[in-house]
């Protein structure tokens, strides 16, 4: 294993992306329910950030990264609100909708990244970098998601809005007989979550590819949410263990790579730390079942 200057940069990039994306999973663990749909959103996200930012080109960067980044944010966020619709109204659980919709979404960004917004320089199946004026530094990319995790912190602990998001994750019958608004929750849950997935991918655009490359998301969102589990949601906890998640599966690909492995072992690594750290729930969520 090399540790580098590469090797350092692919580990706090991932970071900060895990960061982001762990808080939206937080949120909605928070709220008892769980977004499965995050690497869909994170493209989405990164798609639009692209593209906006290619046909704003003559802006100024004051302008247009903020555009992107809000629209990148709603991208995400509309996905979500699909889900949350459908567990309102339908009865249709927002873990397998989320999932369902994130699944059917990839290979239509695929197909357009493909396609119609292809780079025509090079061979690369992705959309034309964005323009210089509008690229930054990863190290911005951490600051940014330190900053978001503060900001969610004071959220969940201070506003009255926060506190019943966990109050409801705890105890939902109860919190709906002292009056808490069930479509609040799970709409502002669901808005914060898609939200932050979606500036993740703006993220990974803007600070780490400069572009968006076809499957750019694949394993980012079931990283971000096995480091959300491992700091059992906790924001502040959550930037040790994206860290971790970050150095793991940089490791792992390093080693793949440099020992010739003809699998990938990052995911089999990302399998094993879901499965492990997912068993207290499915615990439960057993025991919750037979009571």
């Amino acid at each position: 294993m090399i540790f580098n200057y590469y090797f350092l940069k692919t580990v706090l990039g991932l970071t900060s992306i895990y960061l982001v994306c762990g808080l939206g999973n937080s949120i909605t663990m928070k709220s008892g329910d769980m977004n499965l749909g995050g690497e869909g959103q994170i493209y989405a996200g990164g798609f639009t950030a692209a593209l906006i930012l290619n046909a704003a080109s003559s802006l100024s960067a004051f302008i247009a990264l903020p555009l992107a980044f809000l629209l990148s944010g709603l991208a995400g966020t509309i996905l979500c609100l699909v889900s949350c619709y459908l567990k309102k109204n339908k009865n249709i659980s927002f873990l397998l909708s989320s999932f369902i919709i994130s699944s059917a979404l990839i290979p239509i960004l695929n197909g357009l990244i493909t396609g119609p917004f292809r780079t025509t320089q090079g061979t690369l199946l992705a959309t034309p970098f964005i323009p210089q004026n509008f690229r930054y530094s990863y190290l911005i990319n951490l600051i940014v998601a330190i900053l978001i995790a503060i900001l969610i912190f004071i959220f969940l602990k201070k506003s009255e809005s926060g506190k019943e998001i966990t109050f409801y994750g705890i105890a939902p019958e109860y919190a709906l007989f002292m009056g808490i608004n069930e479509t609040k929750i799970l709409t502002l849950s669901s808005v914060i979550t898609g939200f932050l997935h979606g500036i993740a991918g703006a993220l990974v655009v803007c600070g780490i590819h400069y572009t968006c490359h076809c499957n750019f998301s694949s394993g980012m969102g079931w990283n971000a949410l096995a480091a959300a589990m491992i700091a059992n949601a906790s924001p502040i906890l959550l930037i040790p263990s994206s860290l971790f998640m970050a150095f793991l599966i940089t490791t792992a690909d390093q080693y793949a790579l440099f020992n010739n492995f003809n699998f990938d072992i990052s995911t089999l690594i990302q399998a094993i730390i879901i499965i492990i750290v997912s068993f207290p729930f499915f615990t439960k969520a057993l025991k919750g079942g037979r009571k």
